[in-house]
């Protein structure tokens, strides 16, 4: 009976990842302590990148059981037995080159086809028996770049009139279909999603304010989607690099790591150094093989390199729902801590009173808001004035301009003032 490349580490056809990890040291070693031979580690080496890689282990399973339904003649049976090891590596190299082509339609980066001269370092790592076979290799920043920068876009938002209102970032998932976060997608009532050099109108067609995930139906759009991967098999300490359109900058990659893995009501939020920027929100954060694992949701301002990605499988849970939701919890206004002044009106009248200088972190927009004790404000921004009433509700601040929606007071401390216009949108302000 002909050999399988299953006989070359003697294990079972239903052997797990993990069992075939383990044969593959084995073999490793037993081979270190044999005269130099060749043929032997490329074989091994061969039967590894199949048997490790479930897709082209499926692949190369379903070659098997082809061959046996097939019940070859006598004669022909008996010069297939008469084929020696080198068959057996010619058939995982034609299963590696087919698996290779398919990955790169999938946008998976499958693993190198063996060279003829196979250098030491190119051999596998010898895993211990508890370790997860590798599904590719990590690929560079630059190939990652190359290989997923066709598949982010920019959302252009602006009010029914056509005036610009704001920018976010999106990732192709489907044909013609991006997603985005809901604070960016829900910013205005136009939006627009630029791919390359080509803009296309776009529609909201489901909207997840709870998980802050939103998804756009963009026909015509020309763009190859990615791979939606998982969080759940990321470790804290992994390198990731996020790809998004931070201040409008189109393709804008960064790399970073996995700093922590937040649990939260349904889920896991990816908290990440991969530097993001205001307009960053909606971009995909990627591992080295290029799966999406989460999307970039929103960042601490008042913290150093503090960003968040909603994790990828929420992208299947999608369905329509409120805000007040997970993300919602996170990044809405937040209650200061009392400070001395227990009475939160008097620490209102106390703190706020005076004239701010505000940055908009979205738009990068600077605007200065005078705010008088009795209660009035006056907001001067682009060129434009525009007056309103400021009070205490409870143990929180609002702010209503007469031609504007409402604002909350998110933190208010000493010459310090972050305030919240809702959907992710802030100003952090300084006392002049």
């Amino acid at each position: 009976m002909k050999k399988t490349l299953y006989d070359v580490f003697g294990v079972a056809p239903d052997a797990t990842a993990a069992q075939i990890a383990a044969a593959y040291a084995q073999r490793q070693a037993a081979m270190a302590d044999q005269p130099f031979d060749r043929n032997a580690l490329i074989i091994a080496k061969e039967a590894y990148a199949v048997l490790s890689n479930p897709v082209k282990r499926e692949m190369y399973d379903a070659t098997l059981a082809a061959a046996r339904q097939a019940k070859p003649a006598p004669q022909a049976a008996a010069r297939k037995l008469s084929l020696d090891w080198r068959a057996g590596v010619a058939l995982a190299l034609i299963v590696g080159v087919g698996s290779g082509w398919w990955f790169s339609r999938a946008k998976v980066h499958a693993l190198p086809a063996p060279s003829a001269a196979v250098q030491p370092e190119a051999i596998p790592a010898i895993p211990t028996e508890s370790a997860q076979a590798p599904l590719a290799a990590d690929l560079s920043s630059e190939d990652l770049f190359q290989q997923l920068a066709p598949s982010i876009v920019r959302i252009n938002i602006s009010s029914a009139s056509g005036r610009p209102l704001g920018l976010g970032s999106g990732v192709v998932i489907a044909a013609n279909t991006v997603i985005t976060n809901c604070h960016v997608a829900e910013g205005g009532a136009l939006l627009q999603v630029k791919s390359g050099e080509a803009a296309y109108a776009a529609t909201l067609t489901l909207a997840d304010s709870a998980h802050d995930l939103c998804r756009l139906d963009v026909p015509g759009l020309k763009a190859e989607p990615v791979t939606v991967g998982s969080s759940q098999n990321l470790r804290t300490g992994q390198k990731v690099v996020a790809i998004g359109a931070p201040k409008g900058l189109d393709l804008t990659i960064s790399e970073g790591i996995v700093s922590s893995l937040r649990k939260v009501d349904d889920g896991t939020l990816i908290q990440t150094t991969a530097p993001v920027s205001p307009g960053s929100s909606g971009g995909g954060l990627f591992d080295l093989h290029g799966n999406l694992v989460g999307i970039v949701t929103f960042q601490v301002n008042n913290g150093q390199n503090l960003n968040f990605a909603a994790p990828a499988e929420w992208i299947d849970k999608m369905q329509s729902s409120q805000g007040n939701g997970i993300i919602s919890k996170l990044t809405g206004p937040k209650t200061e801590p009392k400070t001395d002044v227990a009475d939160p009106e008097a620490r209102a009248t106390a703190e706020l009173p005076g004239r701010w200088s505000c940055h908009d972190t979205v738009l990068g927009t600077v605007y200065n808001v005078d705010f008088e004790p009795n209660g009035q404000m006056e907001m001067r921004k682009q060129g434009q004035t525009s007056q309103g009433r400021w009070r205490p509700v409870g143990d929180r601040i609002e702010i209503k301009p007469f031609n504007a929606p409402l604002i909350q007071v998110e933190y208010l401390k000493g010459d310090k003032l972050i305030l919240y216009y809702g959907k992710g949108f802030r100003s952090v302000c300084t006392r002049q």
